[in-house]
């Protein structure tokens, strides 16, 4: 395992392995669009939450961080991010990358019942405004709401 500084565009997409496990959440509904999220905090999240990825044939595969990575080609396509590059792991290795992000990720952070009520409180207890510059999805109520 090794942290790298990778281009975006330079991710050529999944991993074999995973693809029949993400293509379970074809019809998942996230909470937030790329409209929702600002450039400076998504080239954040990849900061906190590094992209999982291989290295085959001078390719780089997503094996975990799936949804950060659809939201970084459409908003930074040419930006520079931390990945964590894995090697010499088997396909059932893999498949536990990608099991855990897409089951794990969201029970470690979710917020439970009341999470408009949570997210809107922490929103204005942070910094409101930065809140909102950051993720302009938190401008109303309403809009967390509707998704």
């Amino acid at each position: 395992m090794q942290i790298k500084v990778i281009e975006v565009s330079q991710i050529c997409g999944l991993a074999p392995a995973v693809i029949d496990v993400i293509s379970t959440t074809e019809s998942a509904i996230y909470a937030a669009g790329p409209s929702d999220i600002s450039a400076v905090a998504i080239e954040t999240l990849a900061k906190i939450h590094p992209i999982h990825l291989i290295n085959t044939d001078e390719q780089y595969l997503v094996i975990a961080g799936f949804r950060l990575y659809e939201l970084c080609k459409l908003i930074l396509p040419d930006a520079k991010i931390p990945c964590i590059v894995h090697s010499d792991l088997s396909d059932e290795q893999l498949k536990l990358f990608a099991i855990t992000d897409i089951l794990g990720s969201p029970l470690v952070h979710s917020l439970g019942t009341k999470y408009v009520q949570q997210i809107s409180s922490l929103a204005k207890a942070i910094d409101h405004d930065n809140a909102i510059r950051l993720f302009p999805k938190l401008k109303s109520i309403r809009r967390i709401r509707d998704y």
